[in-house]
């Protein structure tokens, strides 16, 4: 199975404290439980100048996965009409992150542990 992970961070290193601050999104193509490429998506490509309180769904809808730091009920709630699953954590980095993600250990809504497959 084929699909798409975004982590929110200001600066492309860090994983954002809260999905507000993230002016990156770094995307990665999973496939086979491995990461087969990459990409940083700019806020500021899909969010009009000013509107900083925006939450630039357009930077990760296609994936099925965010991790992020802080997850509002606003975030949450457009995340699951569009069908990405929120991921929280107080990781630093983003590698860090991804490497959580891979063990299984990143909380998403329902406040447990839940393993992923490597599909």
């Amino acid at each position: 199975m084929r699909y798409k992970l975004a982590v929110a961070t200001p600066d492309g290193n860090r994983v954002a404290e809260d999905i507000r601050q993230a002016d990156y999104f770094v995307v990665f193509d999973i496939a086979r439980g491995r990461v087969t490429g990459w990409e940083v998506r700019d806020r500021s490509d899909h969010v009009p100048s000013g509107r900083r309180t925006s939450l630039p769904v357009e930077c990760f809808k296609d994936c099925r996965y965010l991790i992020a730091g802080g997850l509002g009920e606003t975030a949450e709630s457009l995340c699951m009409r569009n069908g990405t699953d929120l991921l929280s954590t107080n990781i630093e980095t983003v590698t860090e992150a991804l490497e959580a993600y891979f063990d299984g250990m990143l909380m998403g809504r329902e406040a447990f542990e839940t393993p992923h497959p490597r599909a």
